[in-house]
């Protein structure tokens, strides 16, 4: 096994060094962006429900429920903003 690990550690190149340091900044950018606010609880939320999809595919929760609670959710998030900004209005 620790022959196999060196062969991989071998065919890393600086491009891939690189690539893995551009997303880890972006991620990290993103992730003080949101961190503390509504968003980062809904970020949480599609990161659980899509954890959830990969580990049970083809079964009927991640085939069926989930994208249908994505899509309810969703929704309903956008009504709430949109009803908040109308009881504001008034």
């Amino acid at each position: 096994m620790g022959g196999h690990v060196l062969g991989l550690i071998h065919t890393v190149t600086m491009l891939d060094v690189i690539d893995i340091l551009v997303v880890a900044f972006f991620l990290n950018k993103l992730y003080q962006m949101l961190k503390n606010t509504r968003a980062a609880s809904l970020v949480k939320g599609l990161l659980m429900l899509l954890v959830i999809m990969l580990i049970t595919p083809g079964m009927a929760i991640s085939v069926y429920l989930i994208p249908v609670w994505i899509a309810v959710l969703g929704v309903g998030y956008m009504f709430s903003q949109k009803s908040r900004n109308a009881m504001k209005a008034h």
